[in-house]
């Protein structure tokens, strides 16, 4: 198998077809699933409540951008990121085209899409892969971080 080109990630997002991970980092989130799944915490109640709060102590912000933990096999000097958008509230056009605004401010060039619904694991909180290549260490100050889970 081999890594995704920027070209490839193009063609995969317009064609809506699945990304690949390497196995060992596929096995890894299968992993990390089951230990979530073994501590009875729900994947996507743990997303929500770890970068946005809860209804009583929201966190402001619309979005949450942090690192794919579990990336797609891309190439070297393409790097892979979670837009994460707060459930707390209700995403509207104008919403995302801002959002897209302010990534293009982030990124410059990039590519996003959000994952078909039948392969999301993560279906309780809105989220988009996107693609650039920014490196984490240039845009640190705008990631954020979910919290560990012991």
């Amino acid at each position: 198998m081999e890594p995704h080109s920027w070209d490839e990630i193009e063609r995969i997002i317009r064609e809506h077809e699945i990304f690949n991970r390497l196995p060992e980092t596929e096995e890894n989130y299968q992993i990390y699933k089951k230990h979530l799944i073994s501590k009875n915490i729900d994947i996507s109640e743990y997303v929500k409540y770890s970068l946005f709060g809860s209804k009583k102590y929201k966190v402001a912000k619309i979005y949450s951008l942090t690192i794919n933990s579990f990336p797609y096999y891309v190439e070297p000097k393409i790097y892979g990121y979670i837009v994460w958008i707060n459930p707390f509230i209700e995403l509207s056009s104008k919403i995302l085209d801002n959002i897209k605004k302010d990534l293009s401010n982030i990124f410059g060039e990039y590519m996003m899409r959000q994952n078909p619904e039948a392969t999301r694991s993560v279906k309780g909180v809105t989220h988009f892969h996107l693609f650039s290549r920014v490196t984490p260490e240039e845009i640190k100050d705008k990631l954020d971080v979910l919290q560990e889970v012991e």
